[in-house]
């Protein structure tokens, strides 16, 4: 299997695309992939679905932690050289590709898997009791997190897309790297990583950085330029995209308070209140948002 794109920068084992990937796959390979996320694809290529897993605590455990979905879609190539765009429909950014080596893991951020060769296994897996605990507190640490592990005999690929450009880190074993919340995308099992302030408390207060990841080599790190959690607060803080959220669509805005207006439920909220009045309007309002 051959993957071409437009290259931003790599590292050992790792390379990054720029929105697009170009798969090219081999007679009789199968790769594994997020549901939609194929562009295109030659005359060369089967498409089907089936289960990401069969083993049934498995699926359990992806639907109760909610990070990764039960199916997923295959393309089997019938002959050498068959092209498979790929592309993250769920998130505008680069795509990253690491080869993984016989047993060798990587760990993604959840929602971030692209996709995989079939010789790696995907599964979700707890990100431990501090880090569920530290996630009550702090915005940007994972409670799960997803893992690909290659379980043959022969190497394997995986995919994996960001909110944002991909940049690929390589840590010396001896080196750390400090990774602002938000920004993490992927790491190899065989980095630490642990999570603590920038600096000192006031310090870390003043700049604005706060709290950030520490990962400790030998190992390969992969960060997006941009934080979706940040970018949905910004979209908030802005009074012109509340605006278009509130103006209703004859008007050329979203038409949210029209549609919770007209809905069955906020209906029944204010008959349930007896006769119509501004507070009642109002509390039915508020059940709604």
């Amino acid at each position: 299997m051959e993957v071409e794109a437009d290259e931003l920068p790599s590292v050992p084992g790792g390379r990054v695309w720029k929105g697009i990937a170009r798969v090219r796959i081999n007679a009789g390979e199968t790769v594994c992939g997020k549901s939609d996320c194929a562009i295109a694809w030659n005359d060369g290529i089967t498409v089907s679905g089936g289960l990401q897993t069969t083993n049934p605590l498995r699926m359990i455990y992806n639907r109760v932690a909610g990070v990764s979905s039960i199916t997923e879609a295959r393309y089997k190539s019938s002959k050498d050289g068959a092209v498979l765009l790929m592309a993250d429909p769920d998130h505008p950014g680069s795509i990253g590709e690491f080869q993984l080596e016989s047993q060798q893991s990587i760990y993604f951020s959840p929602g971030l898997y692209l996709g995989r060769s079939e010789s790696v296994e995907l599964r979700t897996v707890s990100a431990g009791i501090k880090s569920i605990m530290q996630s009550l507190v702090v915005e940007g640490v994972d409670r799960f997190l997803q893992e690909a592990r290659a379980v043959t005999a022969g190497p394997g690929k995986v995919f994996f897309s960001a909110f944002g450009d991909i940049i690929p880190i390589n840590i010396p074993r001896g080196e750390s790297y400090t990774v602002d919340n938000g920004h993490l995308v992927a790491f190899t099992a065989t980095l630490q990583k642990s999570l603590g302030l920038t600096g000192s408390a006031f310090g870390s207060w003043i700049s604005g950085e706060g709290v950030a990841f520490t990962l400790s080599g030998p190992g390969t790190v992969f960060v997006q330029t941009q934080s979706h959690l940040k970018f949905l607060k910004s979209l908030v803080r802005d009074p012109d995209f509340i605006a278009g959220l509130l103006t209703a669509r004859k008007d050329g805005g979203a038409g949210v308070v029209d549609a919770i207006v007209a809905s069955d439920r906020f209906i029944a909220e204010v008959r349930s209140k007896g006769p119509l009045t501004l507070t009642a309007a109002t509390t039915a309002m508020k059940s709604k948002l």
